[in-house]
């Protein structure tokens, strides 16, 4: 059934004239396919426009399908670009698509995209249209005549009938490039304007604007450039800049300073040092040395050792080769110039410790001697600071001054001043500063004892003798005497000076954790203060406390410690691929061990390994968890620190 209620007059759009005027809101019957028939639904011209423009078309079948009900048309793009649309109707919920009368085409239509294309290039051949005349294929005769362009009164055409010039209208055309030998004009025109014939340079003027313009570029006069301040700049051919005044005025002053250096070519340092043998009247080779400065002889060495092969080194130094039996590594000695003292020119295959409690504690020193069979000596010093050890070393020695400017004849205690801005208690000075202790000593060249009484620094001769005046600060020689005996090393009370020939393990700064510039520097001036060229040192890192757990201060002062040593010392610090010693302690913990566990979580070292809050533990019987106890605290710091020696190629 068909409702026409609404439409014009009550008629069919086929009925209406074809001058009828519809408005968007009238209600047009439209039919659609539903089953094998039709059905007639009613549409407003709007809703017509749209189905007809596609605008309701969808992107896929099941969104048509989802948007319409049985017996529905509607269309899907058959691409993105939305030109075309396949035509489908709702079956029963299935998309049907809808065939042209052969029932093999699916019916398709352009959208309204697809007609501006076309409009587009249509467009593009109207000016072609306006200007050419076609004539029709079947009416053109090759030998025919037909218009040019206009009336041509005359044509020239080249051997393949291509045209050359033309003449018309009273103009002549040349079609193709021309060159003229010479050309005289009364009358030049370009492009339709009259050109000034006075106003063309003559030759030379011509020349120089070319070559102007071959070097310059031009830009329109509402440009916007960057100026060239440049006062000269000189360019080749291809504008590579040859010279530029302002770089060459920079550089002019340089070029001044290096011609003053030049007119005074500074004095090349020599040696003037001459080392050479003689046998002694034991036949043993000795060295003797010539220096040419002072024109002073010196012999360097004597005794029952054959020393030979001298020769200089560098600009300050003689070398030689020796067979004495305290030898150095391959016999080789060396004396400076300055003081033309003998010293091993690498460190001497013996193991000196200097430090605080860890040290002291004898089973690491021990097992080193274990591990590397070499002769050792300990110097280690319970509780004392760096600034201590760094004394007794003789690196960093104390001074002092007789309050009463005098050491007496007779022993008696003498007062003393330290220097400002060094800590009064010197060698002696332990994690408590109050404590008392004291020290062998010589001071001014007067064998005694160093003394702090936990108040003031004193100082007490061994014997009588002859007064001394001191007026100027001076040091305290600490007696190098070790603290702790070594099993197949040197026992208890053994004084060597040659100490500072050695390899030297360094154990600083655990007592002034907090203190790190200072540990550092009394860490710098021990090297320093070790004889060889080819000094052997080994620096230990300092272990946290049981309170030092993970973001606390002491933990803080402990890294801080270690990565300073670290970054100045990367030879020296005892590290293996990025492991140093600690983190190697640490990782020897026991994993079975909840206790240990927990330490290492909050940073510490590991219970099992430790006798108390702090120090490694001397043997699995004296751990904290001797029952959990996997290895010998000391032990594990000991065969790490051997192992990195055997890579340094000092030990084997």
């Amino acid at each position: 059934m068909t409702d026409t209620s609404n439409v014009p007059n009550g008629k069919r759009i086929s009925e209406l004239d074809p001058n009828t005027i519809l408005n968007d809101a009238d209600i047009l019957p439209i039919s659609s396919p539903a089953d094998d028939a039709y059905t007639t639904g009613r549409g407003s011209i709007s809703n017509l426009r749209k189905q007809l423009n596609f605008e309701n078309a969808f992107n896929s079948a099941p969104e048509g399908l989802a948007a319409t009900v049985n017996g529905q048309i509607f269309h899907v793009w058959t691409s993105a670009d939305k030109v075309r649309v396949n035509e489908f109707f709702n079956y029963n919920g299935a998309a049907a698509p809808v065939y042209r009368a052969d029932g093999v085409t699916q019916v398709q239509y352009p959208s309204a995209a697809a007609v501006d294309i076309v409009a587009a290039s249509v467009a593009n051949i109207v000016p072609l249209n306006e200007q050419v005349t076609y004539i029709d294929q079947s009416k053109f005769e090759p030998d025919g005549e037909y218009e040019l362009f206009g009336s041509v009164q005359q044509m020239q055409i080249d051997n393949e009938n291509n045209i050359v010039e033309i003449a018309r209208n009273g103009y002549k055309k040349v079609l193709i490039p021309t060159e003229f030998k010479e050309l005289s004009v009364d009358k030049l025109t370009a492009n339709g304007e009259a050109v000034d014939l006075s106003s063309l340079p003559d030759a030379e003027t011509s020349e120089n604007i070319n070559i102007l313009s071959g070097a310059s570029k031009f830009i329109e006069s509402s440009g916007e450039f960057e100026l060239n301040n440049n006062p000269s700049v000189l360019i080749d051919a291809e504008r590579n800049k040859l010279f530029d005044i302002t770089e060459w005025l920079k550089k002019k002053s340089l070029w001044d300073e290096a011609y003053a250096a030049s007119q005074t070519i500074p004095t090349v340092e020599t040696n003037p040092l001459a080392p050479f043998t003689i046998i002694d009247s034991a036949g043993k080779s000795q060295i003797r040395v010539y220096n040419t400065d002072d024109n002073t002889e010196t012999s360097l060495t004597s005794g029952d050792s054959n020393e030979s092969n001298p020769r200089i080194d560098g600009t300050h130094r003689v070398v030689w080769v020796s067979d004495r039996a305290d030898n150095a590594p391959g016999g080789l000695f060396y004396a400076e110039k300055s003081i033309l003292t003998p010293y091993p020119y690498i460190a001497r295959s013996k193991l000196v410790g200097w430090g605080h409690s860890m040290m002291e504690n004898a089973r690491m020193m021990n097992r080193l001697v274990e591990l590397t069979g070499l002769y050792a000596y300990n110097f280690g010093r319970s509780s004392a600071r760096s600034v201590a050890i760094a004394a007794r070393q003789g690196g960093d020695p104390a001074y002092y001054v007789p309050t009463s400017g005098v050491i007496p004849a007779d022993i008696q205690d003498v007062p003393l001043t330290a220097k400002a801005g060094q800590w009064a208690q010197g060698p002696c000075f332990l994690y408590n500063p109050a404590e008392s202790n004291s020290i062998a000593c010589t001071y001014a060249g007067v064998a005694g004892t160093f003394t702090w009484n936990g108040a003031a620094p004193i100082f007490t001769r061994t014997a009588a003798g002859n007064a001394v005046t001191v007026s100027e600060m001076t040091p305290i020689k600490v007696i190098p005497k070790t603290t702790q005996p070594v099993p197949n090393g040197a026992p208890a009370g053994t004084v060597y000076y040659d100490n500072d020939q050695c390899i030297n393990i360094f154990w600083l700064g655990r007592n002034n954790i907090n203190y790190t510039d200072e540990i550092i520097n009394n860490t710098i001036n021990m090297i320093k203060h070790l004889k060889n060229v080819g000094k052997r040192v080994v620096i230990l890192p300092d272990f946290p406390g049981a309170s030092d757990t993970a973001g606390s201060a002491g933990a803080s002062n402990v890294n801080k410690l270690n990565a300073a040593y670290k970054r100045k010392f990367p030879q020296e610090y005892c590290q293996i691929n990025g492991i140093d010693m600690l983190q190697n302690f640490i990782n020897h913990y026991n994993p079975d061990y909840v206790d240990d566990v927990t330490d290492v979580g909050n940073g510490v070292t590991p219970r099992s390994l430790r006798y108390d809050y702090l120090h490694p533990s001397q043997a699995k019987s004296s751990s904290m968890a001797p029952a959990y106890a996997l290895y010998v605290g000391a032990e594990v710091n000991a065969e790490f620190v051997y192992q990195f020696m055997k890579n340094k190629g000092w030990v084997q």
